[in-house]
């Protein structure tokens, strides 16, 4: 929703007068991700400014507001021209011939960022005239007869070779690169680029692959492999080494409903596996209303949240002033 609210959709996607045109989400919730970074930042910044000036910050950040400030290109050649981008599928709207493009056995990639890559291209072709070919010799002549010369790339490199080939012949010459599918991309990556990884959760020691965030190297930091945390799985350790909480000022919050308690810790108080799953933590208002006990049978909402009997749980109960649902396996 945000994605069409915010423009993305009207730039996404091939353009409407091919077949499969119209508006398109991108495939990742690219809004929901960058609204995380743009807060890590800003939480960075807060945390710089508190050191200079011993002052906290407010932070403030909705979904709607960075999916408008990440448009990027696309919004600033709105704001240069007046007129709206439209869709251009997987061509770019500054740069010819900058897109996917068919080959033998599949489609690959080319990025001709500049004239003199365009004209290694042409040369890699066998096709040196379209470099001085007027309606091709520069950038923004391509840009605007790109209806023209896509057809003429096209035929050319699906007659000629696999992707393989292209891709072998063009090494050095052309930026290009292999439209990858996920099983390609994890098991296969390139040099430097992020890989899947697997560990042990430190609570549960269950197995899991996830996937790693780009290679960051900082002076003098060995790179930390860990998992993501379990709901409340660090609670103790910040409350102690950040806050200075003992440990009966630790058990209070928890019973209080103030701080989160690990999910094994759910599982093994109403002895049941560490599948439990805790909702809360629970209003006055919520404890009030679930006092009798909740019906797993029905749809329950406690906290602001749904939860549904299709998940297949066993019943619902509370603890420490948490909501949990307890799994039925």
């Amino acid at each position: 929703m945000i994605q069409g609210m915010g423009g993305f959709m009207s730039v996404t996607g091939e353009r409407d007068h091919k077949p499969g045109g119209g508006p398109q989400r991108a495939g990742v919730p690219v809004v929901d991700i960058m609204t995380g970074m743009y807060s890590t930042i800003a939480v960075t910044a807060a945390i710089a400014n508190r050191e200079r000036t011993g002052k906290g910050q407010h932070i403030d950040m909705a979904l709607l507001d960075t999916q408008v400030g990440f448009l990027a290109n696309q919004g600033a050649n709105y704001l240069v021209t007046g007129e709206p981008p439209v869709r251009l599928g997987n061509t770019h709207p500054n740069i010819v011939p900058y897109q996917s493009v068919p080959t033998k056995d599949g489609a690959i990639i080319i990025a001709c960022g500049n004239d003199n890559l365009f004209n290694r291209l042409c040369d890699l072709l066998g096709q040196p005239a379209l470099k001085t070919d007027p309606r091709f010799a520069t950038n923004a002549a391509r840009v605007t007869n790109r209806d023209t010369l896509d057809p003429i790339l096209d035929e050319l490199m699906q007659q000629q070779r696999t992707t393989a080939e292209w891709s072998k012949r063009w090494r050095r010459r052309a930026p290009c690169g292999p439209i990858n599918n996920l099983e390609g991309r994890v098991r296969k990556p390139a040099s430097g680029c992020p890989r899947d990884q697997s560990g042990d959760s430190a609570s549960d020691g269950r197995q899991g692959r996830f996937g790693a965030e780009p290679d960051v190297v900082f002076r003098n930091t060995d790179r930390i492999h860990t998992p993501p945390p379990l709901l409340g799985e660090h609670t103790d350790e910040v409350l102690q080494s950040v806050l200075g909480k003992s440990a009966d000022e630790i058990a209070a919050l928890k019973k209080a409903g103030t701080a989160s308690v690990p999910l094994a810790a759910f599982g093994q108080s109403f002895g049941r596996s560490p599948t439990s799953v805790a909702i809360g933590p629970l209003c006055q208002r919520d404890r009030s209303r679930i006092k009798g006990g909740l019906r797993p049978d029905l749809t329950q909402r406690v906290s602001g949240l749904s939860w549904f009997p299709a998940v297949g749980l066993a019943r619902m109960e509370t603890h420490s002033g948490m909501l949990v649902a307890l799994a039925s396996g």
